[in-house]
This record gives structure tokens, C-alpha cells and sequence, in this order.
């Protein structure tokens, strides 16, 4: 099997170029799926969605290239539609792949006409508005947004895409929601899996959680965030509100994709074609690269051809401005690169961005010869594909699978690596060599792993019982200190929503399924710590201010940033604006980790950033300052 679907003959005999799925228009339909070898191919059509019976089947007339098509007159608008697939006197039934709306659950597909899920306003929406090189990345699960009571969202919009559409919400007076979005100044949103997962029953009430990494229909909305799941338009058009809302707000939408494994084998894909789109191991076993189960075979043309076909579709079709892939490592550097430069043939097509997760979760049989996504063959990578630097995350704050590891801010001797952070590791050293700082995601949460907050309390306190609820100054003048890191460094600035007020899930390293309680965003939290909110609005603002932090040519970080003190816990630099129409020339920053207090030369510099709060207008200092320990100054002129 293996063997054969990798083979130059397999491929050359079968590869089609041609669109797929449902083509639909008033007049006809045109059926077409691409099931090679197979012994027979029905198209069945259903007069109601919760039909189990077709209420007519239709051979299929095969073509070249694997190819099975026909053609029904009349308007099939909104009809339910499943193909069943013979093969060696053995008949599967299965929705198509390249479905675009389904019945609940995922279970049919349907036909349908896409003007029909416009929202008002949507057919003239375009984004692409934010330079890649000048994103701040805001990681976020839509449950998790509005779920809490006190985000002012009205209830049956709670933990829904349409959460997203009400403006004006507060608790106890304070912006929520999208308000509060607009207020801290992010220029994108990170969706956690919004396409349809499996592991959520749609037809369930709303306290069901999960991340959604378990794909089962690539091209359609996931139902549970819709108002009603049982019709196939109503998750399309309100996930297009939700969009058209954070458009309309100034803010992009990445969309977290996963294409690296199905949620089980028994997916359209195997039904459709048995084994050509999962990875094998020599003696045809199949693999697990993901640690889901199965590994998806990005190097078969057929995939590759679905992953960008899809990923097409969304930007097209859903106005989405980035994709961020799970499990990167698990794709070949060839099909990314073939689909960034693809995607730059749109209108605004190179603002799009395209980041992933630099690793596997186990070892791949890749098909020899391709080259995996990985950390260690970023330059084989366009520029335009950046990735994760857990180097930057774990050096900044302690590794991420030790609950009790330390990072710089806790005390631990790393400066040459913060250096290295700084600067976006532009040297290509420690085995990364990017081509650029756009090529690195500076971050040090997401929604794997602990929260910042929680890390910070178990690995920054000696205390035998960790207590996350109680306000706690000294793991809040360490949280500050590492934003201050994460957004003074070069490369993209990406946090997990709620790091900015302390967000903790009490200790839930991995809370991929609990509550929805435990995952939510705690709006009365957000008031609590609204001097540590305010701390990273402020950085946002200068981040955004300051061309500097936008370097992406390595003769022009080495021109522009001066490293001044490299000592136990402390590390200071000094960096340039790269554009004359700057309010500042030149930033003096200084990161302060140790538990003593550090006397910085001031002389000619104003503070625009302590360990209190981040200033509009900066404020004069005499010719030193007394640093805090556990804190960040930054000094401009």
C-alpha cells in the first residue's frame, strides 16, 4: 500500500487537477469525487436531512483519472447528499470531502449556494489590512471568550460565534468582549478550531467543551458554535458574522487548522480511497505521528492538492487573514511552500499569515526525499511560513512539561539565550536559521500546557500548595516583566487570551476537555488585575509605535541593537527606530530578573515603562534609576 500510493505511476495515473465536490448552480449540479479503483461509485440524495434512507441513487459515470461525476438537473439548493463507494464487493457510505455545508454532525453533506450566507455587508468586506511583519497575535477559543456569565454577552450568543457581534458589553463598567478587544489593541485573533470537530456532539447543550483538534469536515464551520446546528446555513452565516464583526473592529482572523490527522480512521478520507491519504510504515501498519490515532500523508498529491485547496477556500471564501497549522512538523516544507505561494496570488494575498508548530508528537514515516516542517529546516521554508520558538518561550520562562522548571524571570542563568530572543535569533543559531525575524512567533503561552499565571506560581513560589485565585503582587511584577520581554523582542508577539489578567485554569495543564468553567475567560479576573491588563495595553501601544521592533534584515539588527549588560539576571540593550517619523530614535531597555535591585544610567533618557505601568508621554528621571527586582525598564530618547 505504502509502496504503491508513493509510487511516480500511482501518482501520474490518478492525480486530477479539476474542482471537486458539489458544483452548484440554479440550473444543475455537478457531482464529481475522485475515488480511484473503485469497483463503483452512487450518488445518494435525501429529501430530508434526517433521512437514513436516500431517497434516490444515482450511478456514477467514472472518467479518467480516478474521477466518478454526474450531473442532476433542476435546482438541488440545500439538498442532503452522501456517496457510497464500492470496492472488491464491499460498499462504504460517506459524506464528501470536499463537503461545504453538512447536516448535524457532520453526518451528510450538503448541497448549497454560498450568496445565501452572506451576512449583510460581507460580499464587500476586505482585510488583509495588517503588515505580517507588524501582527500581535491574540490566541483564542470561542467558548472560552463569552462563555462567563459576566462577559455581558446575551445568553443564547454565550460561547458562540455570534458573541462576537454585540458590541458595547461591560462588566461592573469595564469593556468585555470585543470592546475590550478594540481597547488592548491586538491586531489579530487566533481562533482555536473553528472548522467541524468531531468530538462535540452538536445536537448536545452548551456546557460541552473541547479545543477541536479532532477534524472531521475540513471546508464547514463547526455547528456547536452556531445558534442552530440542524441547519446547514446557519453555522456558515454566523461564523461570516463573527468575522465580518472582528473586520469591522480593525482586527484579522487566523484560523487554527489541522490537517496532520483526521479524529479517527474512519473518516471520509479512508472511506473514500483506503490508506492513500494516511502515512504507513514499511510493512503497511499505519503511523502516528500526531499522537491522535493517525498521521495524515501531506506528500500524496491528492493531500496536498486538499490541504491547499482547502486552505484557498477559507481565505476566499471566509475572508480569513492567517492559518496557523497544528502540528507543522508533520508537513512537507514543499506543500507550504507551494500554498504560501498560492496564497500570495490573492488580492493583499502576501498579508496573509501562515505560522504552525515546528515538531511531530512522534516519529513520521515521511515519504523519502520531502523534508519536514520542522524547527531545524526553517530555512527551507519561504520567508512568509513562520513558527514557534519554544527556544524563546521555555529560555524566558521555564520548559513547558516541568511544572517546576525556570526560566530566566525565575532566576535561572539563560541571558545569552534572552539575547538571542531579542533578537529573533537571526544568526540562525541553536539549529534554527530562519531566514528573518518574520519567521519567528515570540510567545511563552497557548492554549497547550499551563497558563503563564499558573506556570509562574508553581515554578516562581516555594509553596506546597499552589493558590491561583488570590491576587499575588509578586507573581504579577514577574508576569509584567515578561510581557515586557515577549513584546520588546523582535519577531511576531503572539499570548493566550487572558495572560494579560492573569488568566489561570487552577492548575489544568491540559484542559483540552474540561469544563467549560475551568477554560473560560473570567471577566471579573480582568477587572481584578487591570494593572497588569493595563501594563500590556501600554506595551501593545509602543510595540506599535516604534518601527524598530519590525527588523527584519539581519544588517540592520546588527546595525540597530547594542547589547549593554549581559550579567546574572540582567540583560540591557539599546535599539533604533528604523523609520525618522518615530516618536522616539532610540529605546534603552533593560530586563531586571534577579532579586536584587539594578541601578541603570539614565542620563539623557526618559522612562516610558517601569515595573508599575507603561506611560503615555514618558517621565523624566534623574541621571539613574533604581530598578525593582523582578522587573522590566524601558528608557527612551
Amino acid at each position: 500500500m505504502k509502496q504503491r500510493y508513493e509510487s511516480k505511476e500511482f501518482e501520474e495515473q490518478y492525480h486530477y487537477e479539476g474542482e471537486l465536490g458539489a458544483l452548484y448552480t440554479s440550473e444543475k449540479t455537478q457531482f464529481i469525487i475522485h475515488a480511484p479503483e473503485a469497483d463503483e461509485v452512487r450518488l445518494n440524495l435525501y429529501e430530508k436531512y434526517t433521512d437514513s434512507e436516500a431517497s434516490k441513487a444515482i450511478v456514477m459515470t467514472p472518467g479518467d483519472r480516478g474521477i466518478f461525476s454526474s450531473t442532476v438537473e433542476g435546482d438541488c439548493k440545500n439538498r442532503a447528499y452522501t456517496y457510497t463507494i464500492v470496492r472488491d464487493n464491499k460498499s462504504v457510505t460517506a459524506a464528501d470531502m470536499y463537503s461545504k455545508a453538512v447536516t448535524v454532525n457532520g453526518e451528510k453533506s450538503v448541497v448549497i449556494d454560498l450568496k445565501d450566507t452572506n451576512p449583510q455587508g460581507f460580499d464587500i468586506d476586505t482585510y488583509y489590512k495588517h503588515r505580517p511583519d507588524n501582527a500581535i497575535i491574540y490566541e483564542l477559543h470561542v467558548k472560552d471568550f463569552s462563555y462567563d456569565k459576566n462577559s455581558g454577552v446575551r445568553e443564547e450568543y454565550r460561547g458562540r460565534y455570534l458573541a462576537f457581534t454585540e458590541e458595547n458589553t461591560t462588566f461592573e463598567g469595564k469593556n468585555t468582549c470585543i470592546s475590550y478587544l478594540k481597547e488592548l489593541g491586538i491586531t489579530h485573533v487566533h481562533l482555536l478550531p473553528v472548522f467541524d470537530f468531531a468530538s462535540i456532539d452538536e445536537t448536545g447543550d452548551n456546557s460541552q467543551f473541547n479545543w477541536g483538534y479532532d477534524p472531521l469536515n475540513y471546508m464547514v464551520p463547526e455547528g456547536s458554535y452556531s445558534t442552530d446546528a440542524t441547519n446547514p446555513l446557519t453555522r456558515i452565516k454566523e461564523m461570516k458574522e463573527m468575522i465580518l464583526a472582528l473586520h469591522n473592529a480593525g482586527i484579522g482572523v487566523i484560523m487554527d487548522v489541522v490537517y496532520n490527522h483526521t479524529y479517527s480512521l474512519d473518516s471520509v478520507f479512508e472511506k473514500t480511497l483506503p490508506g492513500y491519504y494516511y502515512r504507513q510504515f514499511e510493512d503497511d501498519t499505519y503511523s502516528d505521528g500526531s499522537a491522535c490515532g493517525n498521521e495524515t500523508a501531506s506528500e500524496r498529491s491528492m493531500f496536498r492538492k486538499y490541504i491547499i485547496d482547502s486552505v484557498l477556500y477559507w481565505a476566499t471564501e471566509y475572508h480569513i487573514d492567517g492559518f496557523r497549522f497544528d502540528l507543522m512538523g508533520l508537513c512537507d516544507t514543499d506543500t507550504l511552500n507551494i500554498l504560501r505561494k498560492k496564497l500570495n496570488k490573492l488580492p493583499n494575498g502576501e498579508k496573509i499569515l501562515v505560522y504552525g508548530e515546528p515538531w511531530t508528537a512522534a516519529k513520521s514515516p515521511m515519504k523519502k526525499g520531502m523534508i519536514p516542517a520542522v524547527k531545524a529546516n526553517i530555512d527551507k521554508l519561504d520567508e512568509g511560513i513562520a513558527i514557534f520558538c519554544d527556544n524563546s518561550r521555555d529560555a524566558i520562562k521555564g520548559s513547558v512539561f516541568i511544572a517546576e522548571g525556570k526560566g530566566f524571570v525565575q532566576g535561572e542563568e539563560l541571558e545569552d539565550e534572552i539575547c538571542d530572543t531579542v533578537t529573533a535569533w537571526y544568526k540562525g543559531t541553536k539549529g534554527f536559521p530562519a531566514h528573518s525575524p518574520k519567521q519567528i512567533i515570540t510567545y511563552v503561552s497557548a492554549h497547550d500546557n499551563y497558563t503563564l499565571y499558573d506556570k509562574l506560581i508553581l515554578s516562581a513560589i516555594d509553596e506546597k500548595e499552589s493558590d491561583y485565585v488570590t491576587y499575588n503582587p509578586y507573581i504579577v511584577s514577574i508576569n509584567k516583566l515578561v510581557a515586557a520581554i515577549v513584546f520588546t523582542s523582535l519577531g511576531t508577539p503572539f499570548i493566550q487570551a487572558g495572560e494579560e489578567f492573569a488568566r489561570t485554569k487552577e492548575g489544568d495543564e491540559n484542559s483540552y476537555k474540561s469544563s467549560p468553567e475551568i477554560n473560560m475567560l473570567s471577566w471579573s479576573r480582568k477587572n481584578e488585575y487591570e494593572t497588569l491588563t493595563s501594563y500590556y495595553k501600554g506595551l501593545i501601544r509602543l510595540r506599535k509605535e516604534f518601527s524598530g521592533f519590525n527588523m527584519t534584515d539581519s544588517n540592520d539588527i546588527a546595525k540597530n541593537i547594542t547589547f549593554i549588560k549581559k550579567e546574572k539576571g540582567v540583560v540591557s540593550f539599546k535599539i533604533k527606530a528604523l523609520s525618522e517619523t518615530d516618536r522616539y530614535k532610540e529605546l534603552y531597555i533593560i530586563y531586571n530578573a534577579a532579586d536584587r535591585i539594578n541601578i541603570v544610567d539614565t542620563q539623557g533618557y526618559k522612562v516610558i515603562a517601569d515595573d508599575t505601568k507603561v506611560y503615555d508621554e514618558g517621565i523624566k528621571v534623574t541621571d539613574s534609576y533604581i530598578m525593582p527586582p523582578k522587573s522590566a525598564l524601558i528608557l527612551a530618547r
